[in-house]
């Protein structure tokens, strides 16, 4: 495959863009080190450092995961979604929901304190 352009990068994680494009921004923050999904130990450390770099690069975006076992990729990823959205179809498949996606306002009121540095300027 090719190389993805950097949007950003720091000790703790990458953005690029997505592949699928199904936003008019559609961002993927992913970790450095390999964290299977949002339900893994240690995922909870990582999160408001990828706020963060997210609100930095696209302020007032949509930041969500995919929950298991509806994550496609055995990689933690967070989507960073600006609309419009492609197609119906696409705001479908990222559209909160219990069951197949979970919004950073739902997930953040169960992790514990984080413990790594907050991005200050990018």
């Amino acid at each position: 495959g090719t190389t993805k352009e950097l949007r950003y990068q720091d000790e703790f994680c990458a953005v690029f863009d997505s592949k699928a494009h199904d936003a008019a921004t559609h961002l993927l923050v992913v970790p450095k080190v390999h964290v299977p999904t949002i339900n893994s130990p240690g995922a909870a450390k990582m999160v408001a450092h990828f706020i963060s770099v997210a609100d930095a690069l696209a302020p007032g975006s949509t930041l969500c995961f995919h929950r298991p076992p509806f994550n496609t990729v055995g990689h933690l990823h967070m989507h960073v979604l600006v609309p419009p959205f492609r197609s119906s179809f696409k705001r479908f498949k990222h559209e909160p929901s219990c069951r197949k996606f979970w919004t950073l306002d739902a997930r953040l009121l169960t992790l514990p304190e984080v413990e790594l540095p907050i991005a200050s300027k990018l």
